[in-house]
């Protein structure tokens, strides 16, 4: 019913929900991005004994060495690798490291002797689809859909679509190496965009070849299940 990010009563009924079918017992850690945030995720996060390893905002304070609290862009190209510290008085561990991009990454975690940044970095896939399902691929938040069944039933489309793009984008790139940029030394486009154009183009030239490309790309489906 409004815009922007959700709430943190939104966040804990999410969180509630997974519980009531997973025992916590089973769950390895929530991660999350930058919009868990807040101390009444954390608060409730530490009261249910749920581990989690969540990014920060830049914005975000921890205790330094001092006991002084600071705001997370304050230090720079500092590193923090499981430092104890304190987040909202909260017992947490930090993890702080610059990427190549010069942005930072501000994870913290209740993990004990677990890594919080390795952890976090396996949900990048996650990441990485939303990309392509938005920006880079499907412009999902073009839609003027405002029904919630509607809605609903749109995303699980786009993803399936965003999955077909991706299987299609390895077939295609298995027949012809994705070129590489000289200058930058990376590829000039995505799998997924690769993709995108080998189904664009087959689709363009005739029924016969689009039904082609798509029967040989359930076979490497099939093959890789197999």
């Amino acid at each position: 019913p409004y815009k922007g990010a959700c709430t943190a009563e939104d966040q804990i009924e999410i969180i509630a929900k997974f519980v009531s079918l997973y025992p916590k017992g089973n769950i390895e850690a929530i991660t999350a991005d930058r919009e868990f945030n807040g101390e009444k995720l954390f608060t409730y996060l530490h009261a249910e004994g749920i581990n989690y390893a969540i990014r920060l905002k830049k914005t975000n304070k921890i205790m330094d060495e001092n006991s002084v609290s600071v705001k997370l862009e304050t230090l720079g190209n500092k590193t923090l690798r499981n430092v104890e510290t304190k987040l909202y008085s909260l017992p947490v561990k930090c993890d702080h490291i610059r990427l190549e991009s010069n942005k930072h990454l501000s994870i913290v975690s209740n993990l004990g002797s677990k890594d919080g940044l390795a952890l976090y970095k396996r949900r990048w896939d996650i990441e990485m689809g939303f990309k392509g399902c938005k920006t880079s691929g499907f412009t999902m938040e073009s839609s003027q859909l405002t029904n919630p069944k509607k809605f609903s039933n749109f995303i699980r489309c786009i993803f399936i679509a965003f999955a077909i793009a991706i299987k299609t984008g390895m077939c295609a790139s298995k027949k012809k190496p994705i070129k590489i940029k000289k200058t930058l030394g990376c590829k000039a486009y995505s799998i997924l965009q690769n993709g995108i154009r080998a189904i664009k183009e087959a689709y363009s030239k005739s029924f016969l070849d689009f039904s082609k490309l798509l029967n040989e790309v359930l076979s490497y489906i099939h093959f890789l299940i197999s």
